[in-house]
């Protein structure tokens, strides 16, 4: 089966696998590959730090608006609300 790990022992491997991944300078080839990757690493985490963080928040706002009793007839409200969900 599985083996359990400690957190300490969960990091350490993280890293070395994290480091195998990106920090492979065997060759030059394996060098620019690992460069392309440790980059591509570094975009999703920052693509999902900032849809977390405003994106998911704004998008809660716009429904939350749209949704109020008085703003139902508002057509143009709900079509945004209903493109911010969507998206």
């Amino acid at each position: 089966m599985f083996k359990t790990l400690s957190i300490q022992e969960a990091i350490n491997t993280f890293n070395s696998k994290y480091n195998e991944f990106t920090h492979d300078t065997s060759t030059e080839e394996n060098w620019k590959i690992s460069r392309a990757r440790k980059k591509a690493l570094k975009k999703t985490a920052t693509e999902l730090i900032v849809f977390n963080t405003m994106v998911v928040p704004l998008v809660s706002l716009i429904c939350m608006f749209a949704d109020d009793d008085d703003k139902k007839d508002w057509l143009a409200l709900q079509l945004a609300a209903y493109i911010a969900r969507r998206t």
